[in-house]
């Protein structure tokens, strides 16, 4: 089968709702973020045949990967270094709050300077991303993350710590799909390129479900 990476964002979670960032006292998923979860499931049993499900411990990611792992048969494991960047003493506070207390943190402006740091976010996650994609043999590897799992696995793949003035738009349960490339002889590659087929597809989610 096609080595297949499936890099997913979790369902509306009550952080989104609060604007608040959390990690280990997430509350979950919204109403609306266990419908969309359901939707993915569904879009994901019939198009994809998935042999793994990996999973952030955070528990809005864990839910989403629940519905997805009863959808195609699978239990989700989790990867506890799939989690968020560590709130440290931000956690349960607003975003806006947590801006105005710590300032930006400066390798990475829309976050705040406290807790883990994104370039010690990106060793962490580059480097368990790093491990999945060699690890991954054939079939389809459905990761269950956050919208820093996308940018982390962007930022892996092109080979930058920053995507800079780059803004990447990776609403609830979206889809970014990576696809390993088959290189030709005369190609001189020696390590494995993966070409971005989709990139935070919610084409699974109707128009009242779109919400960023």
């Amino acid at each position: 089968m096609p080595r297949t990476v499936l890099i997913i964002r979790h369902g509306h979670a009550h952080s989104m709702a609060t604007y608040t960032h959390t990690s280990a006292t997430c509350q979950g998923l919204t109403a609306l973020g266990r419908e969309q979860a359901r939707d993915l499931a569904r879009r994901l049993a019939a198009e994809h045949e998935v042999t793994t499900l990996i999973t952030s411990p955070v528990l809005r990611a864990a839910q989403t990967a629940t519905a997805v792992g009863a959808a195609v048969g699978l239990t989700p494991r989790v990867c506890p270094d799939l989690r968020v960047p560590d709130p440290g003493p931000g956690e349960g506070h607003s975003w806006d709050a947590l801006r105005t207390r710590y300032g930006p943190d400066p390798t990475h402006p829309p976050r705040p300077a406290c807790g883990e740091s994104w370039a010690q976010y990106l060793q962490r996650s580059h480097a368990t991303l790093t491990r999945l994609l060699e690890d991954h043999d054939d079939g389809t590897l459905a990761i269950v993350g956050h919208s820093e799992t996308v940018l982390s696995a962007l930022t892996l793949l092109i080979g930058t710590p920053v995507l800079r003035a780059l803004q990447v738009a990776v609403g609830p349960t979206s889809v970014t799909a990576l696809r390993a490339v088959r290189e030709r002889d005369t190609v001189p590659i020696t390590w494995q390129r993966w070409e971005l087929s989709a990139l935070g597809d919610t084409s699974h989610l109707t128009e009242r479900a779109l919400v960023h």
